[in-house]
């Protein structure tokens, strides 16, 4: 009974962190991207609040109204929906880490993707090519064609560059390691990707070939259950001490640099070291 207990509370945590996270990208995408940028451009910090809740209501229950009408629809668009996110993957590393990827490489690369994620996915017949998951075909695809788009492709202008230079530069500035903790970094991409394999990829065959039971589990329950406790302390490494989950530090230093405000890098941020406390964000 406490073990079916903690796996339903389990399944309820599961359920409601993955449901927030949807539903409030959702909320997100239709207000900053559709009703400000398109509908209404004044609209005030309240009037977008309001806004977004509304969405996220009426995406609650569209939600619910597939649900109730095809369940078998709502397993495909799940996984749909995850296989359909990875491919925003190239953006988020061009925004971070890699400067060199281009607007229109990385657009391109992201069609590239969606279509490949959709003819492996939504086709039965060409369903999971190689046993390879829809997912990664779709990344796949999208990388070669985000880098050869961006290397060969329409380059950025003088400007352009500038502006990205000086958002990397901010970036460091406030989200860099200090020179001790970037030398954990090659033991914890290594280590990541080894939990990796070992949790959700090949190395699950290890716990799932041998039929041995250790105090009435399975292999597989017990492989599966140290590896994702593993993963709560690796999260909690990265997400703290490697700072991936942590405020950005030196504020007042980067958003005032000769009394020119930054404006457009952290918009709604005040920095309290300023000598003129008329300068909006």
């Amino acid at each position: 009974m406490p073990i079916l207990v903690f796996t339903a509370i389990a399944a309820l945590a599961a359920m409601q962190s993955t449901g927030a996270a949807y539903m409030s990208t959702a909320s997100g995408i239709l207000t900053r991207d559709i009703f400000v940028r398109y509908i209404k451009p004044d609209a005030g910090q309240m009037t977008q609040v309001w806004f977004g809740r509304a969405a996220v209501l009426v995406v609650v229950v569209l939600a619910f109204i597939v649900s109730a009408g095809a369940y078998d629809a709502i397993v495909l668009l799940g996984g749909l929906a995850v296989a359909y996110g990875l491919q925003l993957y190239p953006a988020l590393i061009g925004v971070l880490y890699w400067p060199r990827l281009t607007r229109q490489g990385v657009v391109a690369g992201l069609i590239v993707g969606l279509l490949a994620v959709s003819a492996t996915y939504l086709f039965p017949e060409y369903r999971y090519p190689l046993t390879i998951h829809s997912a990664g075909w779709g990344i796949a695809l999208n990388f070669l064609v985000t880098i050869l788009v961006s290397y060969l492709g329409p380059q950025p202008t003088a400007a352009e560059k500038a502006k990205r230079e000086e958002f990397h530069r901010i970036l460091r500035e406030t989200c860099g390691l200090t020179p001790h903790k970037k030398k954990w970094l090659g033991i914890t991409w290594a280590f990541t990707i080894f939990w990796f394999v070992m949790a959700i990829g090949p190395g699950t065959l290890l716990g799932s070939n041998v039929d041995i039971w250790i105090a009435g589990f399975p292999l597989l329950w017990v492989w599966q259950i140290v590896w994702w406790l593993i993963g709560v302390g690796m999260m909690i490494w990265l997400c703290f001490y490697m700072e991936m989950s942590t405020m950005p530090k030196n504020l007042d230093k980067v958003l005032l640099d000769g009394g020119v405000k930054h404006r457009s890098v952290y918009p709604g941020i005040v920095s309290s070291a300023s000598p003129d406390p008329t300068v909006k964000a």
